[in-house]
């Protein structure tokens, strides 16, 4: 059930929560094979290496829809899959920044998820295999999202207008930190951001850090506050493109962000959505009870992911009828 609230300044805001009595069989399958796979798990900085190629590996057999077809981009520094769907418009595009605490996570462990994505939107996407913490901290991952918008708009010709952004967990922080960058530098902004959970306060000062610890079946093990140092390193924590629940929101373009009641990034993600809307930007905060960080990833298996992803797709099309209407 979808509840929509409008009580709100300067723009209108609107702020979803969707609810259910309990989660799905599915999820509850799901959240269990999760819990038995991480528990007890501890990744040391020496095992990093390791963990990213077994995570490639596994994650790379899982099916894309049919008909999709995937390109390699090759850049100076780090590349990107350009993820083409069947019949896809070749107007607008997305450019997605992958998860994993700026430490994990590639363009191939997200491929399945952002194809389904584009997929249910019917545009193309650019996913990002940016470079990661320890071995490159903080900015060099800020400047490969940065260079791949470029090239979007110098390379591939589109307008900025025609850009969408993404991400999730701390993928979700660095798209709104290239929106906040992008402002820093008076250059066009993207027509709006999709963001999963974003990672927007890396001084890890989120009371649901604590509150959550032993719901978030997904991240609970993980050392948060080590790897937020992996990535800002010898920077100040609360240095807006680090953490932009920090920065200056004002001017931002629409963005949708989804979050469970139940993850550690519960209050980065709420407490962004409300600084955002105070700062009048439009803001669609969808908040669902009960379920792992990151749900939408298990689209092939739990009935949430599939309701999740269909609200982006819902979002995504309005922002591009939006912005057709003002072209005409």
């Amino acid at each position: 059930m979808l509840c929509l609230h409008k009580n709100l300044k300067k723009r209108k805001t609107a702020v979803q929560i969707q609810t259910r009595n309990m989660a799905s069989f599915q999820h509850t399958l799901t959240r269990e094979a999760v819990r038995r796979l991480i528990q007890g798990l501890q990744i040391r900085q020496s095992d990093i290496p390791f963990v990213r190629r077994v995570g490639d590996s596994v994650t790379a057999k899982i099916p894309i829809p049919l008909g999709t077809s995937i390109k390699d981009i090759a850049f100076e520094k780090f590349s990107a899959e350009l993820i083409r769907p069947a019949g896809a418009r070749k107007d607008f595009i997305l450019l997605y920044l992958h998860g994993g605490g700026y430490v994990l996570g590639s363009a191939k462990t997200h491929r399945a998820f952002i194809a389904k994505l584009a997929n249910e939107c019917g545009i193309r996407a650019l996913s990002v295999d940016y470079r990661l913490a320890p071995e490159n901290p903080f900015p060099s991952s800020l400047d490969d999202a940065l260079e791949a918008y470029f090239w979007l708009i110098e390379e591939m010709k589109f307008d900025p207008s025609q850009i969408l952004i993404g991400g999730d967990s701390a993928g979700g922080g660095l798209a709104l930190a290239t929106m906040l960058a992008l402002k820093k530098m008076k250059k066009p902004l993207p027509l709006a951001a999709v963001c999963l959970a974003p990672w927007t306060d890396l001084t890890v000062s989120g009371q649901s850090i604590i509150e959550n610890k032993t719901k978030d079946t997904m991240i609970q093990h993980f050392d948060i506050p080590s790897w937020a140092k992996m990535y800002y390193s010898d920077y100040d924590p609360q240095h807006p493109l680090i953490s932009p629940l920090f920065g200056d929101l004002e001017g931002l373009p629409p963005i949708l962000i989804q979050v469970s009641e139940d993850e550690m990034l519960r209050d980065d993600a709420v407490r962004f959505a409300w600084k955002a809307r105070e700062a009048g930007v439009e803001v669609e905060l969808q908040k669902w009870k009960g379920l792992i960080h990151v749900w939408q990833m298990f689209w092939q298996y739990i009935p949430e992911a599939r309701d999740a992803i269909k609200q982006m797709e819902i979002f995504m099309n309005r922002q591009i009828q939006k912005s057709e209407m003002l072209i005409r």
